[in-house]
């Protein structure tokens, strides 16, 4: 089998696989410990890292968050309130195609929470919808949404609509999600590549390049100053 041929059977196996982990997730079936705050940190369990809104997506080493409890959460919590986590005790959040969910105001007030939680000097990463490019890959495609049957990318612009948290309810591009950040009290905002992901290993919509081969989303990471409050 030619080289490229490995390479494109190995990348349609990750992606089933990856299919069926999150199927077995939405069942309940998969790593995650599932516990309320009070378990967690009775248990001991580490707090530094927080991958938060991880739906059926599990990342070993963090302290995965989501107020559903599905197969890969770890820690079932409000991620827009984060009750219960100290301020300033937190390393590092990543957060993956979570906060278009929430309503354009509500961003300002999690971002501002999330902000809290973090020490000085610790690191957030977010990725979201990337409405720049969404709308220049729609515009390149245009054809293909004037098809009979095809859908005008109804999913990725207003959500999978699956349960009640599968919904769209705002949007970004690097400039608005800039202003946000550095409102929030964030500094040093700067976008950072697709791939590889930062997270070795790590499989999610970070990496999306589904259906016309080009990355939809925007990946931007920024920090607390030290010393900020």
């Amino acid at each position: 089998m030619c080289r490229s041929c490995k390479f494109l059977k190995g990348v349609a196996l990750s992606k089933y696989y990856m299919r069926l982990k999150r199927l077995l997730s939405r069942l309940g079936i998969g790593k995650g410990k599932k516990l309320r705050l009070d378990e967690y940190m009775g248990q001991k369990h580490d707090l530094s890292r927080l991958h938060l809104g991880c739906g059926n997506i599990h990342i070993p080493g963090w302290c995965n968050v989501d107020v559903m409890k599905t197969g890969a959460v770890d820690l079932v919590l409000d991620i827009s309130l984060l009750t219960g986590i100290a301020e300033n005790s937190v390393k590092q959040i990543y957060s993956c195609h979570v906060l278009e969910h929430f309503a354009h105001d509500d961003v300002r007030l999690i971002l501002a929470r999330w902000h809290a939680v973090l020490c000085p000097g610790g690191e957030i990463r977010i990725s979201v919808p990337d409405l720049d490019a969404i709308t220049r890959i729609y515009q390149t495609n245009i054809s293909h949404f004037n098809v009979p049957g095809h859908q005008p990318w109804i999913a990725l612009i207003y959500g999978g609509q699956k349960d009640q948290y599968d919904f769209h309810k705002t949007g970004f591009n690097f400039c608005w999600l800039k202003y946000l950040l550095e409102a929030a009290g964030f500094s040093g905002v700067e976008r950072y590549p697709n791939t590889p992901h930062f997270i070795p290993g790590a499989i999610d919509n970070s990496l999306a390049l589904a259906p016309f081969g080009e990355y939809i989303s925007l990946n931007v990471m920024a920090r607390k100053a030290n010393g900020g409050l």
